[in-house]
């Protein structure tokens, strides 16, 4: 009986180590709009984002101003480097202004059988098959995942089902599920939120980013 109880308190808790937790946000731009998504998986259900840019706030701080104009002197002498663009994202995404909405998922709904798939997926098969490729749309998505301590981040231009059939797939099934029904509204916001822009962050947990649940 002891030896039965163990095997099944190890099966119990293989279960529950193996539950999904990860992160991915989808960030789209066109030459008519820009929006963001952003799915929480944790165990038992999902919080799913999405924001629609409809403007920039002027009023930056000093600090973010001379951050910006360091960084833009220092890359006309020397080559861009990750950190740059990483800086620039964020504070480019801290400026402007989003129409915001917000849902909540149970683990049983078909876009997170997708998302699981994504958050797992090798970074070839996320990079897609854009060799040989015209891309006539001009659309550019950059995609970010944070699954089981890893961050991992790529970028597509006009992802197809064909192309990215994974990227694909999400962007249609989180907007598929946003036009259905009423979501639970979880934040509605137009202010502009602060990126998050430490790496001990991202060791944390959470992708680094604008969109994050407010407590």
């Amino acid at each position: 009986m002891r030896i039965l109880f163990a095997i099944v308190m190890i099966f119990l808790g293989a279960k529950g180590t193996a539950q999904e937790n990860y992160k991915i946000r989808l960030s789209y731009s066109d030459m008519s709009q820009q929006y963001e998504l952003e799915l929480h998986r944790n165990g038992e259900n999902c919080e799913l984002f999405l924001a629609e840019k409809v403007g920039f706030t002027k009023n930056w701080s000093s600090k973010d101003s001379l951050l910006y104009q360091r960084i833009y002197r220092q890359i006309r002498s020397r080559k861009i480097t990750d950190e740059d663009v990483r800086t620039v994202l964020a504070l480019s995404r801290k400026y402007k202004v989003y129409k915001r909405d917000s849902m909540i998922l149970d683990v049983g709904h078909p876009l997170i059988d997708i998302t699981d798939r994504l958050a797992n997926a090798p970074e070839k098969e996320l990079q897609g098959k854009q060799k040989d490729q015209i891309v006539i749309d001009g659309s550019s998505v950059r995609v970010e995942i944070f699954n089981h301590g890893v961050y991992k981040q790529v970028f597509a231009h006009a992802p197809s089902d064909s192309s990215h059939p994974l990227i694909h797939r999400f962007m249609k099934g989180v907007l598929d599920t946003y036009s259905k029904g009423e979501p639970e509204i979880l934040i509605k916001k137009t202010n502009p939120t602060i990126p998050v822009m430490d790496h001990k962050i991202q060791i944390k947990g959470r992708v680094p980013g604008f969109i994050i649940k407010e407590n």
